[in-house]
């Protein structure tokens, strides 16, 4: 099923817009057993607000800071999300050619994800290998919360013909 129908339908069944973040941090979380910290953590979050969640979005560089054991806990956590609700891999990866491939590929076939955030920075080219993935979901980086954001989000770009040269 297209991602988009399948995050429309649970928006429908559950009555609700709400993306939950999993996003594991820390000390309570480091320590002996990472792997079954993680997966712990996920899963109260998965379990606590199920009924309410339309998708679930976990930060793959959250996961990825514990090492390998954080990245498998990663892989099990999105197949605790039960059927029916949409897992949105917070990662916006970019890059250009087999990077980008190696990225929609461990996005799609190895997490097995329904839609990802990209950065849009490097252009159309770092979004094809994920376009290939055509019932897959994406979601372009465009604006961000962080206090020092408005210093390139907000630059006026204007060209010799008074209009901006910059294009999205």
């Amino acid at each position: 099923m297209d991602f988009f129908k399948h995050l429309e339908e649970s928006i429908k069944k559950k009555n609700s817009l709400l993306c939950i973040g999993i996003d594991p941090q820390g000390d309570s979380l480091k320590g002996e057993n990472i792997y079954e910290r993680l997966l712990e953590f996920g899963k109260k979050i998965i379990e606590q607000t199920e009924p309410y969640a339309a998708c679930f979005k976990p930060n793959i560089a959250l996961y990825e800071s514990f090492g390998i054991e954080g990245l498998k806990a990663l892989k099990e956590t999105i197949k605790i999300v039960p059927e029916g609700t949409p897992v949105i891999l917070d990662a916006k990866r970019s890059d250009i050619g087999n990077t980008a491939r190696a990225y929609s590929e461990s996005v799609f076939d190895y997490y097995k994800a329904d839609a990802v955030t990209l950065n849009p920075y490097l252009g159309k080219e770092s979004f094809l290998p994920f376009l290939d993935y055509t019932e897959k979901g994406i979601f372009a980086l465009c604006r961000t919360s962080n206090p020092g954001s408005g210093r390139i989000q907000e630059l006026k770009v204007i060209g010799q013909n008074g209009y901006s040269d910059f294009y999205i």
